[in-house]
């Protein structure tokens, strides 16, 4: 089992956008925030201590972000073909 990292971050993220995450749970409608939106909502959130909650194992990490366990979380990034590029925006969908 995966250690689950981000879990500070991560519940504020959820609490900052409680309405798009209560849509999501409760009838499966994904949503897309964009980085600079949870920079607005949480200013402690920056790639250093924010994205522990979005990693979602794609460089065969041995930890999973919390909101990577709960949800399907998927990252755009500035070039896609890049896992170093910079993430822009992230979609939120049911697992």
């Amino acid at each position: 089992m995966a250690n689950i990292v981000g879990r500070t971050i991560g519940k504020k993220i959820e609490k900052a956008f409680a309405s798009d995450f209560d849509r999501l749970n409760q009838d499966g409608t994904p949503f897309t925030l964009t980085i600079d939106e949870i920079k607005e909502k949480i200013p402690e959130y920056s790639s250093g201590n924010g994205h522990s909650a979005l990693r979602n194992q794609e460089k065969d990490g041995k930890s999973i972000g919390y909101l990577c366990h709960k949800h399907i979380v998927t990252k755009h990034r500035e070039k896609d073909t890049s896992l170093n590029s910079r993430v822009t925006s992230v979609t939120f969908s049911k697992k």
